[in-house]
């Protein structure tokens, strides 16, 4: 590996664990009731890109099979967040920096963060996911809303 592809990486690594960061602490800032949204609209998205194909659940086994979904899932958030829905977008960050982690282990530690944070919303889930029934007028699925990605529980035993 040359010089300038060691230092493109360690670029795009600083690039992904600010992004990461930054998201993590817009979670720290939020209620846990707030965080509740997140976790409806993120598990439902996981749920309906799942149907799909996309593998959420295991970052790192699904890099193996698809090396291009975080490619694929940060231009979603682009699209989204250009139509001006920033709610499905942030869902959709939640398994753009999930995903990340199959690429760059070292982000590992950061994701773990990012899903401790989620986790306070899990009691908050289920009433959110009512308010998101009727704020987009569909069912909002929450198969696994209380389950952490394969590698990424915030306390590993």
């Amino acid at each position: 590996m040359g010089l300038f592809t060691k230092w493109k990486l360690a670029r795009y690594l600083r690039i992904q664990e600010g992004e990461i960061s930054s998201f993590t602490a817009q979670l720290r800032q939020m209620d846990a009731d707030e965080i509740g949204m997140v976790v409806a609209l993120a598990t439902d998205t996981r749920n309906r890109l799942e149907d799909v194909g996309f593998l959420l659940g295991d970052p790192i086994g699904a890099f193996t099979v698809d090396p291009e979904t975080p490619s694929v899932l940060n231009e979603m958030i682009r699209t989204l967040q250009a139509e001006g829905r920033l709610q499905e977008a942030a869902a959709v960050m939640v398994w753009l920096h999930t995903s990340r982690v199959g690429t760059r282990l070292e982000l590992r530690p950061l994701a773990r963060e990012m899903w401790r944070q989620l986790e306070r919303g899990f009691p908050h889930a289920e009433e959110a996911s009512m308010t998101l029934m009727r704020i987009f007028f569909r069912p909002i699925r929450l198969d696994g809303y209380d389950k952490f990605p394969k590698g990424l529980s915030p306390d590993p035993l």
